[in-house]
This record gives C-alpha cells, sequence and structure tokens, in this order.
C-alpha cells in the first residue's frame, strides 16, 4: 500500500489515544495472525506501510505517517493491516517483483473475506470497508500519477487504479468469489 509522501512535520508527541489505538491493533492482529509480526515504526514520517521478509520472518511494517495520518481512524488503519497482511497470507495472483506476496488485488480480497472474519472471530474487531473508503479517500486523492510499465506488469491488478480499487472493494460486500471476478466488476462498474 504505497502512498509515497510524508507527513508535513514530525510528529515528536503523538496523541496518547492515537497510539493506545495502534497498541490495541497490533494486539489484535497478531493474536488472530500469530505467523506473522506487525510493527509500528511511528518515527518514520513516510505514509506507507509494507509486508516484508525480514530475516525470514513475514513482517507487516506500519510508518508513521500512515499510523498517525489526522484523515485516518480505526476502519481505515484496521483495514491497511488486514491489506499488508494479505500479501503474506492471500492466495492467487502475486507481485511481479515478489512472488512470495500476494498482489494487491488478492490481498485487497483476502483482507475484506478471510482476513476481516479470522480478525473478528479472535478479537471480536468489526470492519467497516465503506467507513475505510471514505478515511483513505483523502491519501488516494493525492497519490502520483502511475508510472505505465509498472501498471503493464500484472494489467489483472488494481493496484495503481484507486477509482477500480474502490469499486472493487465495494464489490466484496456483494460478491464471494475470486480477485478476478471483484476486478470484472470495478471494471464493468
Amino acid at each position: 500500500m504505497l502512498f509515497s509522501s510524508y507527513l508535513p512535520a514530525p510528529v515528536s508527541h503523538p496523541d496518547p489515544s492515537r497510539v493506545d489505538l495502534l497498541r490495541s491493533l497490533v494486539l489484535d492482529f497478531q493474536t488472530a495472525f500469530p505467523d506473522l509480526h506487525f510493527e509500528l515504526r511511528l518515527d518514520r514520517r513516510v505514509i506507507n506501510a509494507q509486508a516484508i521478509l525480514l530475516d525470514d520472518k513475514r513482517c507487516v511494517l506500519i510508518y508513521g505517517g500512515l499510523a498517525l495520518h489526522p484523515s485516518l481512524a480505526e476502519a481505515s488503519l484496521t483495514f491497511v493491516f488486514l491489506h499488508e497482511a494479505g500479501h503474506h497470507l492471500g492466495t492467487g495472483p502475486r507481485l511481479p517483483f515478489n512472488l512470495s506476496l500476494a498482489c494487491d488485488c488478492a490481498a485487497d480480497y483476502w483482507a475484506t473475506g478471510e482476513g476481516a472474519r479470522t480478525l473478528h472471530r479472535s478479537s471480536g474487531r468489526q470492519f467497516e470497508i465503506e467507513e475505510a473508503l471514505k478515511e483513505l479517500e483523502c491519501l488516494m486523492a493525492v497519490r502520483p500519477v502511475p508510472d505505465l510499465q509498472d501498471a503493464e506488469e500484472n494489467e489483472n491488478c488494481w493496484n495503481r487504479n484507486w477509482s477500480q480499487r474502490r469499486k472493487a472493494l465495494r464489490a466484496s460486500l456483494l460478491h464471494n468469489g475470486s480477485c478476478e471476478l471483484m476486478l470484472s466488476t470495478a471494471k464493468r462498474g
């Protein structure tokens, strides 16, 4: 989930209620998905999160610019955690530059389905996709213009097209199919 920008100024003393929410999310996710390692990097201003392998551990890193962004709240942060976990746990198409990770459409599909259900069963935490989409809109609207060469690498993935991605995520509420079904619904919509 690359947003590629920074919070305008460092947050030296984050709001304690935000830090409590973030710690609660990490705890719930670590409990629900014990094979993954979740880590907050609040000292980094970049507005980003990522799924990576570090020392043979599957990790989800959430950076401070995203975690502390004033426009984001529980719904969007929950989605970000689910989406990044979906890169590790989702099935289907893979990222062309790292075949061990599911592509963004597969990560989104996993996040709104199996991931959300597992999280709810484990922690009772509900996931509200419409609220998450509203909160994320401000970040997605300022994304840089996509590099066409990168987009062509995986033309069946909407990772660089917020309009299609938003439609597909909304479609996930209606369909219990594959990410290819979500994508075809988004392209028709």
